[in-house]
């Protein structure tokens, strides 16, 4: 496991021992009973330096804030920040629990967990997301990363099964707490690959609150991040998001059936009722509508919807919308998936934006 920097090291040495006991932390050892696949644990930072087909390059940062039971298990509540360039105002929370050889997500609350990764020899595999994706293990090679090398890594391919030309390779190195390498090519656009590979590893050590480099500084950005620290921590149970919202979506792919262009958006009224972190979803502004179960949960600012729409012609839409919520409750935005047997209607993904109404 990792463990913590004792305050007992003598200032003499310099920073080269601490350097070497930093590296030693994250050093991937020979797996015992106790390890586990991903060593977490409350404070631990970890940086990946990224880069897409275009030659655009930037940094993508996860902080381990805090550990949680949640429906009777611990799991680690960490943000990912700057998935894409620039993305620092979006904020993806996740809830992960690692075994000695499995790695689980939290899906929400009565939902479940779902499989992240699992190690095993070439061909393990497994399907989720409602039967919609595959992983499988293909590879166990040798990588280096920036972060060192050469290790042992997992390599595995998630696919979706309905379009095979969408998947994304992910090394995984146990003992290393965070996903090793990742190969992108879900999107179709001109960017892919995208590239990231584990650069950085290190403690917060405690101090001001907010200070991300752990520089004794806080610029903006980290004063910002800040903020979203101190209202999720008070908002455990996710924020108020119930009422009257504006919900655009734009066409972001297409993958059968009637579909809007590429880029065209359409735009609904949409109402949220909330109970506690439930949240169940309508519309009165959707043609056809003979019956919809639309439904979720917030935890924190991350919004999980799916459920079906049911029209007067007998067909049914399935979806899955995954969300992130501004600091003051009135914004939302992500993705939206879509799938239907009936050509008459779409199979695609939708890029969403929404404003809460006055």
């Amino acid at each position: 496991m990792i463990r913590r920097l004792e305050k007992e090291v003598p200032m003499v040495k310099g920073l080269l021992l601490i350097i070497l006991i930093l590296t030693a932390q994250f050093m991937p050892t020979a797996a015992s009973a106790t390890d586990q696949l991903w060593p977490l644990q409350t404070k631990l930072w970890a940086e990946a330096d990224k880069m897409d087909n275009l030659g655009h390059q930037w940094t993508v940062r996860i902080d381990v804030l805090e550990e949680v039971n949640l429906d009777g298990k611990n799991y680690f509540h960490i943000r990912e920040l700057c998935y894409d360039p620039g993305e620092w105002d979006v904020l993806n929370d996740v809830y992960i629990r690692s075994t000695d050889t499995e790695l689980y997500l939290y899906n929400g609350p009565g939902l479940g967990e779902a499989l992240a990764f699992k190690l095993g020899p070439v061909g393990t595999n497994w399907i989720y997301d409602g039967g919609a994706k595959k992983k499988e293990v293909v590879a166990i090679e040798n990588i280096t990363i920036p972060y060192g090398g050469p290790y042992t890594a997992y390599k595995f391919k998630q696919s979706r099964l309905s379009d095979p030309s969408r998947y994304l390779f992910e090394w995984v190195v146990p003992g290393l707490p965070w996903i090793a390498k990742e190969e992108d090519h879900w999107v179709a656009s001109e960017r892919i690959p995208l590239i990231s590979g584990l650069a950085r590893l290190g403690m917060n050590p405690g101090g001001v609150l907010g200070d991300i480099n752990s520089d004794n500084r806080i610029d903006l950005i980290e004063a910002i991040y800040a903020l979203q620290i101190v209202a999720n921590n008070r908002q455990q149970i996710g924020i108020d998001v119930g009422g009257s919202w504006t919900w655009i979506e734009e066409q972001t792919e297409i993958f059968g059936g009637s579909c809007h262009d590429i880029g065209e958006t359409q735009t609904y009224s949409m109402m949220i009722d909330q109970n506690g972190n439930q949240l169940t979803l309508t519309s009165d502004s959707i043609a056809g509508i003979t019956s919809a179960s639309i439904t979720g949960s917030i935890t924190a600012y991350s919004v999980s919807l799916s459920g079906y729409i049911c029209f007067n012609d007998g067909s049914t839409v399935h979806v899955i919308s995954k969300l992130i919520v501004s600091i003051d409750g009135r914004h939302m935005n992500g993705t939206l998936s879509q799938d239907s047997d009936n050509l008459n209607y779409c199979t695609g993904t939708f890029k969403i934006s929404a404003e809460k109404s006055p």
